[in-house]
């Protein structure tokens, strides 16, 4: 049943998209400093919102958390010598404020879960309790200590209290298989006990364990958010929460991280722990506010020795002979001592929080993104998203508490309303997982242009909806819209659907809010708030219900189309060549100009021109009126490939346009 078991789970896991690839991504280009090796174990921890000078005179503030009273003052002044020493990389005991080179501080009352091993072949094999897939469980249990909901609550394993995020990593370790995950609904399974996923498929966690499930009244769906860096990057200011003045407010996060290959963005494949921000309070704009941000990551210690290694063979050894069915609790008992193990070297490896400077930057599409700087020696690393999850408060844990319907806590939860965006599509995405889904999502639309907002019912557990129940199988959903500036309602509605009576489907609808029998009402210009309630009236009064609170989502309402949009679009065509350059002459005159790189021909209005690669801004520069580029000396031998964005302005009759071009240089 075993081997049946993990044959499934593993075609389950291919199917799904989740964190963490096989990619190692931890550099080895990091100074190290420690703080205090005497770890006092109680780890009651604080946070730190203080200002301090960097080199170039600028007042920068730290903002993270995850200190104690022991390493607060360690830790500051191991920051302010990163930003205060010589900008050579070199000088004094920091690494410069003009260096890219990441600082790994190191201090055993850190927050920082190890894997066993980031690079072991052998991956997606739960009988072995490997964890190389299982950043996310590393992110969750930090997350979950830090923000200390975990602390107070049992550990079904051991039968006693959790006592480090280890404890958690651990119960994650033996109840998931070896593969990528989600951290919101991993959360939502430690919480609640019921691992959500689209369609009949029970997930990637062991199909003959029900653990989890902690606090399962406890809506923790309703104290997570999640941040879009990309879409959205001046979201990135959320991470600040970790040190919120309010204690209702503040909130730890998981950062998603990955690849930019061939200056395009990808996705997000590895999880990681957001501990704070480096920020300048008096920089311009979102480019130079975020100066640095500090990580706790599960990868970069997860290398055991050769000793380790000899002595995790050897437990292993033990396994030879047996057979996985008609010796189960031998082979049980084995498997236990490998683990144990393995946990008792994870817990022996440093705690660490690393400082990567952040870069604001734009892919070869033009798409903005948040650079973790040399956090991997392999490749560009972007920010993709911030999963929040709240900190435990009496305030939160009242306001997202089931209290009504019969919440049975030997039971999984029944019924969710969740996903909702709104759009202006007017045919409902039927499955959350569709990536149409994503394209279909607005949040800014046109006076008389349809607003609708999609959602998703889900039957979660062995609930069939008939005519024995108070309204047979339909489900309620109550919307209304009010406008932010008065709190006035603008309309309000509500829809009853047949709901589908398999277990675990879930499936998509749509409200429609500003439909009438002739097409859709034009609202005012402003900012308007949708407030959607799922099942009011409670006719389902055998379920447990999740996520029964009331939803919100605001959108905007934009002026009318002025005289830009009437505007014919601009003809601005443009072309690049590759340019060659001797590096003798860059040797000998310093700069070497090039006029011909950048073609512009058809442009309606003047043309300026910008760098938009950033790998090479110290020694390629590009004149904005002309498109000149300057080489400067020091680049090496070899060919480079810039980015860089040509606007046409436009004049009475056409638009301005924006057109991204590469041209390479090769320097011989």
């Amino acid at each position: 049943m075993k081997i049946r078991r993990l044959m499934i789970a593993a075609l389950l896991a291919a199917a799904m998209t989740m964190c963490c690839s096989a990619h190692v991504w931890a550099s080895d280009a990091v100074k190290s400093v420690q703080l205090n090796d005497q770890g006092t174990g109680a780890r009651e921890f604080i946070s730190a919102d203080e200002g301090f000078t960097s080199a170039d005179g600028k007042q920068l503030r730290l903002t993270m958390t995850g200190l104690t009273s022991n390493n607060k003052a360690g830790m500051i002044s191991a920051l302010e010598q990163y930003f205060q020493a010589g900008t050579d990389g070199n000088a004094g005991s920091g690494t410069g404020s003009d260096s890219d080179t990441p600082i790994k501080i190191e201090d055993a009352d850190f927050v920082d879960v190890e894997k066993w091993d980031a690079n072991e072949e052998k991956q997606s094999d739960y009988f072995y309790g490997y964890d190389r897939g299982h950043c996310w469980a590393a992110s969750c249990a930090n997350m979950l200590w830090l923000s200390g909901w975990a602390k107070g609550l049992i550990n079904p394993r051991t039968g006693k209290l959790f006592r480090n995020e280890d404890d958690i990593f651990e119960y994650y370790n033996v109840n998931f298989f070896d593969h990528g995950n989600d951290t919101d609904r991993a959360i939502d399974w430690f919480f609640m006990g019921e691992f959500f996923t689209s369609g009949p498929a029970p997930s990637t966690y062991t199909f003959d364990n029900h653990s989890g499930g902690l606090m399962k009244t406890f809506v923790s769906s309703v104290a997570q958010k999640q941040h879009d860096l990309v879409k959205n990057p001046e979201s990135i200011g959320e991470i600040l929460k970790v040190a919120a003045g309010k204690p209702e407010e503040r909130a730890m996060f998981e950062v998603t991280v990955g690849e930019v290959l061939n200056d395009e963005l990808t996705i997000g494949t590895h999880a990681i722990t957001g501990i704070g921000l480096i920020t300048d309070p008096n920089a311009e704009n979102i480019a130079e506010r975020y100066k640095a941000i500090i990580l706790a990551d599960s990868d970069n210690d997860a290398h055991p020795s050769a000793e380790e290694l000899a002595e995790r063979d050897a437990i292993m050894q033990k396994f030879e002979g047996l057979d996985p069915i008609a010796d189960e609790d031998e082979v049980e008992k084995v498997r236990e001592e490998l683990i144990k193990y393995k946990e008792s070297r994870k817990e022996l490896r440093p705690r660490s929080y690393t400082v990567y400077k952040l870069r604001y930057s734009e892919d070869i599409t033009g798409t903005p993104y948040w650079e973790v700087v040399q956090f991997s020696d392999r490749s560009i690393t972007a920010m993709f998203n911030l999963d929040e999850l709240m900190c435990c408060t009496d305030a939160v844990l009242r306001s997202s508490t089931e209290t009504e319907g019969s919440a049975d806590v030997n039971t999984h939860v029944d019924f969710t309303l969740d996903n909702l965006f709104t759009t202006s599509n007017e045919t409902s995405v039927r499955d959350p997982y569709e990536v149409d889904a994503d394209k279909a999502k607005k949040h800014e639309f046109r006076p008389g242009e349809p607003v609708n907002v999609n959602y998703f019912l889900a039957n979660r557990s062995n609930v069939t909806l008939d005519d024995s129940y108070p309204g047979g199988n339909k489900v309620t959903v109550d919307w209304t819209v009010t406008r932010d500036s008065d709190g006035g309602i603008i309309d309000a509605g509500s829809v009853s659907q047949a709901f589908n009576t398999y277990k675990k489907i879930e499936e998509g609808a749509m409200l429609f809010l500003n439909k009438t029998d002739t097409g859709y009402s034009s609202w005012d210009p402003g900012e308007y708030t949708v407030k959607v309630s799922f099942n009011k009236d409670r006719k389902f009064n055998e379920s447990y219900y999740l996520n029964n609170h009331d939803r919100t989502l605001h959108f905007t309402i934009t002026a009318k189309a002025g005289p830009a949009e009437q505007k014919k679009a601009n003809t601005l065509k443009v072309s690049s060549k590759t340019v060659k350059v001797s590096l003798k002459k860059l040797k000998k005159y310093g700069t070497v100009v090039r006029k011909n790189a950048i073609t512009v021909s058809e442009n309606q209005g003047p043309v300026t021109y910008q760098l938009k690669s950033t790998k090479y801004a110290k020694k390629i520069s590009i004149d904005k009126k002309s498109g000149k580029i300057t080489i400067k000396k020091g680049l090496k031998k070899g060919p480079y490939k810039v980015t860089a964005k040509v606007t046409a302005a436009g004049n009475d009759d056409y638009r301005s346009k924006t057109k991204t071009v590469t041209f390479r240089i090769i320097v011989k």
